[in-house]
């Protein structure tokens, strides 16, 4: 049971840092013990009384409700302290009353769904409010439902109408049996009275309370809402009828506790569970669902007339509650003791709150995360791009004309039920500007800055609380078992087979494994930076991110020749094409430097075993085959058979390895070779945890190279039509004709035309395509990490993944690669080194600077005659200053689509911050032929050749020295007089 309570155990980490550090806990702490024994000196233990509402957010009187009579609770916030930013951990019943209980995150109690659909405590043993104030000499009773598994988890000494009575039977035997519990003994108490109303259904009048009710007349709708209608009006005044009847129930309940003379005495709160069930409220991260009222009273001890405006969460009673009795604290609760606010003092508070959801029932399984400060709130959704199920769930059973009034309802309101129904990645909103969340500025680059941080603080938060979520496969095996038991918009309890408490925390143990890391080396054919954790809106590539967040992102690498043997050969032996002599598919780097070193054989001839499975050096000919590199023979390195790269029976017929350009077919990963390469992989890995040999194991994957071939699966994960196109699909004005000239090829597939014109519907199908074998190939690196992960090699391992080149889906008029533009040269490049903490970096790299850094991270010698430079120091640090530029180079024949060796015109190009240089050199005398200059500032897509422009004069002829000087620096860096000049 050790591990399925890490989330509560891991807690204390989050307490200390969410608050501010450990001078705020510390600093805190001096203040709660100073403020507490001077109010409480040598008196009695107070009485506690909790007061649970069912299903509203803060639509009372004192909170500014104009329609609603509430006089009970506005008099007692008159008296005490009302809470303006108060906020449950998930708006869900059992899961912010669980969280009440345990004083944790659901996620980290195990509670994130409701009792009632079979979720529960991961632990029953898990400490809890109940039993604490217990151990500390409270009487503990409970009227209402407690509504959290296991209910014996509990140990109450009373419970009285344990049912939800949604039909608000006998209401008024609440304060009846709060008074049969208060006056049966003069022990200090803790009591939990929890109330039905404002749950649905939405009951206008029951015996006579409210004696005037509310119509659709008398109000509007809530503002949250954005909506108008008769039906949001009825529905509205009758829930705020559900409130007043709820405040006459508080008013019965607060006389029986003044007639028992105990009211001076006691500490009294009153909170709503979570927001009202109306649109954009329970179930879900708004406003409207988290935000509570919170109450706090307690005669003489607590500063009547306070308005606090301080971000706190129902997590903070429990530790408020514990020091208030006296109780023994429980270590790691996330919360903070209130104390210090009840004399009205100013306090230094948490800077950053954060709350969750997962899902209610089985019907509406989304799950986020959310964290706010004073003005802005991120909402992270952990299935972007999927339907929110709750959106309809809401609207086929409350509301079923919102689809209507929805698609006529003005700006912003109409959009941000649009994003509701299916959310992107992340929502930001300025609370102050926009306190019902109707505008989105995730995209808006003036908030690029408050994005980032809440993004790092939520990040944060995420590790040191230990969220199972982090695990992208978690959250697709809870959805499985919930999917399970779906039948259309029908849902069976009975179906409904739960195990989540058994594997969102199931890590093996370590295997001891000495002191040398192995390597775990990812090469992704034509992948280019289309990874959300790049910031590809697109991509849906969960796995991958999540390595991501153990791993530095290199936002801005840079392959040094955009097709596919020249760059591999380049990085796998840490020398440019001109030093290696590679410049096209057909030539072998031994041919050129017959005793080179690679970054494998560097690995080999340190003692470590070293392994190639999939596409590493190249994907056939002579190219492909390295033996020095290796401990034993390739695997699966060359594929010329159809049968491994088609599955549909048209694509099966006929001759040639080229048949359609995309295939979408009902089948399982391991049909296509990169399964049956993922599945190679998982078995070495299993192989090396068992020897505990040190290994640098190459990992190629095909796709996303054509054809675009993947299950159907992971084409269901994107809407076609919602796939952007590119900005510009016209080759960059001005640009010298050879510069734009296509590789060929696409245009050798039979469902292509010759000469490469493409439907706008064949666009569309082919970026869908490629969007598909990237979420394809990333499910492949989610089952690589899980077996490093339990295979214990997981905190050993270096691992790195990076895109051999770009690809170009259409911009500037290019399909593939075999250029000198951005689409083609720009790479992913990720490294995640167990030893070195999770970051991103802007700085201009190479691919060639992988070699060194691999060999260094590993404490091996770096070869003297290396070109790259190790990127250890961003590792280290990643705003560091680093190179000014980075180079690629691309050759062209003078005719034709394809070239030999090193072509009649040789492209370099240099990439600094800002701009991209190129310049094509006669092969044959060095002679330059043409120039290209493109303004990333104004031009970030290089649709204009502004090297004839005289403004630019003088910023041209600095990159045109510069790629000089690189030039230069590739022909005297390797400082090995073997290596040809």
């Amino acid at each position: 049971m050790e591990s399925r309570c890490r989330g509560r155990t891991d807690a204390s980490k989050s307490a200390v840092r969410s608050e501010g550090g450990k001078a705020m806990r510390s600093f805190l702490s001096v203040l709660c013990f100073a403020g507490l024994s001077a109010l409480l000196g040598a008196a009695e233990s107070p009485n506690i009384l909790l007061i649970v509402s069912e299903d509203n957010g803060p639509e009372l009187g004192c909170y500014g409700q104009p329609y609603v009579q509430t006089p009970v609770l506005d008099k007692l916030a008159a008296g005490g302290i009302r809470f303006e930013r108060a906020y449950v951990p998930q708006a869900g019943c059992s899961q912010s009353r669980a969280a009440l209980m345990t004083g944790l995150y659901p996620h980290q109690n195990g509670q994130i769904g409701l009792a009632t659909w079979k979720f529960g405590l991961y632990d029953g043993a898990t400490p809890n409010l109940v039993g604490s104030l217990k151990g500390a000499g409270y009487r503990t009773g409970i009227i209402g439902k407690l509504h959290i598994n296991p209910k014996e988890a509990f140990p109450f000494d009373f419970r009285a109408i344990s049912t939800s009575n949604f039909a608000r039977k006998d209401h008024d035997q609440y304060s009846v049996k709060a008074k049969e519990f208060i006056e049966a003994s003069n022990e200090p108490f803790f009591l939990s009275v929890n109330y039905p109303d404002a749950h649905r259904p939405f009951i206008a009048q029951v015996d006579g309370v409210p004696s005037e009710p509310l119509t659709e007349q008398d109000v509007t709708p809530l503002a949250y809402f954005g909506l108008d209608t008769p039906e949001l009006r009825r529905q509205t005044a009758d829930y705020l009828n559900c409130m007043s009847r709820l405040d006459v129930q508080v008013g019965e309940l607060l006389e029986v506790l003044k007639a028992s003379g105990k009211a001076n005495n006691t500490l009294i709160v009153y909170m709503g569970d979570h927001g009202a069930d109306m649109l954009r409220g329970k179930r879900t991260s708004y406003e409207g669902g988290v935000r509570v009222p919170l109450i706090v009273s307690w005669a003489g001890q607590v500063e009547p007339g306070q308005v606090r405006h301080e971000l706190v969460s129902t997590l903070d009673l429990m530790p408020t509650f514990l020091e208030a009795a006296g109780a023994e604290p429980v270590d790691g609760l996330p919360g903070l003791d209130l104390a210090p606010m009840f004399d009205g003092r100013k306090v230094k508070w948490r800077p950053y709150l954060f709350t969750e959801y997962h899902t209610h029932s089985a019907h509406n399984y989304y799950p986020q995360r959310t964290v706010r400060d004073d003005r802005y709130k991120l909402i992270s959704n952990l299935m972007p791009g999927v339907v929110n199920p709750g959106y309809e769930f809401t609207r086929r059973k409350f509301f079923e004309e919102k689809r209507e009034v929805v698609a006529v309802a003005p700006e912003p309101v109409r959009s941000a039920y649009e994003l509701m129904e299916q959310p992107p990645a992340y929502e930001l909103y300025d609370l102050e500007a926009d306190p019902y969340e109707f505008t989105n500025l995730a995209e808006n680059e003036e908030h690029a800055e408050v994005l980032a941080r809440l993004q790092g603080e939520l990040e944060d938060w995420r590790n040191e609380t230990n969220d199972p979520m982090r695990d992208p496969e978690n959250i697709l095996r809870l959805k499985a078992e919930i999917d399970a038991c779906l039948d259309g918009a029908d849902a069976s309890k009975a179906k409904l087979n739960l195990t989540y408490p058994e594997y969102f925390f199931s890590a093996s143990a370590a295997i001891p494994r000495g002191n040398r890391k192995n390597v775990l080396f990812i090469a992704i054919d034509d992948l280019r930076p289309a990874l959300r954790c790049f910031g590809d809106p697109v991509a849906i590539t969960p796995h991958i991110d999540t390595l991501a967040r153990r791993g530095v992102i290199f936002n801005r690498a840079y392959c040094q020749l955009a097709v596919c043997a020249p760059s591999r050969h380049s990085l796998l032996t840490g020398l440019r094409p001109d030093t290696i002599k590679v410049w096209d598919l057909g030539t072998h780097f031994r041919e050129a430097l017959p005793e080179a070193v690679t970054l494998p054989q560097a690995f080999k001839e340190a003692g470590y075993s070293t392994r190639s499975i999939g596409k590493i050096l190249h994907g056939s000919g002579a190219p492909s085959q390295d033996p020095p590199s290796w401990s034993v023979d390739p695997i699966l390195d060359t594929n010329r058979e159809p049968e491994l790269r088609y599955a549909r029976a048209e694509n099966l017929k006929g001759s040639g390895l080229k048949r359609n350009s995309s295939e979408a077919a009902s089948v399982e990963d391991d049909y296509y070779i990169d399964g049956l390469i993922c599945r190679e992989t998982i078995t070495a890995l299993k192989e090396y945890a068992e020897s505990g040999e040190s290994f640098f194991l190459a990992v190629g994957f095909k796709k996303p190279h054509l054809p675009f071939c993947a299950p159907q699966r992971y084409w269901e994960l994107y809407d076609r039509e919602a796939i952007s196109l590119p900005a510009s699909m016209a080759h960059p004005r001005k640009a010298p004709e050879f510069a734009v000239r296509s590789w060929g090829e696409l245009e050798g597939y039979r469902d292509i035309a010759k000469n490469g014109s493409l439907t706008m519907a064949q666009v569309k199908e082919l970026r869908h395509g490629y969007y598909a074998c990237v979420s394809y190939i990333d499910a492949q690196v989610g089952r690589l990490m899980e077996t490093l992960e339990a295979s214990g090699l997981l905190e050993t391992t270096v691992i790195c993944i990076w895109g051999d080149h770009g690809f170009h889906l259409g911009e500037q008029g290019l399909w593939t690669k075999a250029n000198n533009y951005e689409w083609s040269t720009r790479v992913p490049l990720l490294i995640a080194d167990p030893d070195r903490e999770a970051g991103k970096t802007e700085a201009l790299v190479e691919l060639v600077d992988v070699y060194p850094t691999l060999v260094e991270l590993c404490e091996l010698p770096i070869g003297s005659q290396l070109e790259g430079q190790s990127l250890v120091p961003l590792l280290k640090d990643p705003d560091q200053p680093w190179a000014e530029s980075a180079m690629s180079q691309y050759p062209r024949a003078k005719q034709g689509n394809r070239h030999s060796r090193h072509g009649d015109f040789m492209g370099y190009t240099i990439r600094t911050r800002d701009y991209r240089y190129v310049e094509w050199r006669n092969s044959d005398t060095g002679d330059a032929v043409a120039v290209e200059f493109y303004d990333h500032l104004k031009d970030p897509d290089e649709t204009m050749n502004v090297a004839q422009n005289s403004d630019y004069h003088s910023i041209l002829k600095r990159h045109e020295a510069l790629l000089y000087l690189s030039l230069e620096k590739s022909r005297s860096a390797s400082r090995n007089p073997s290596l040809p000049q």
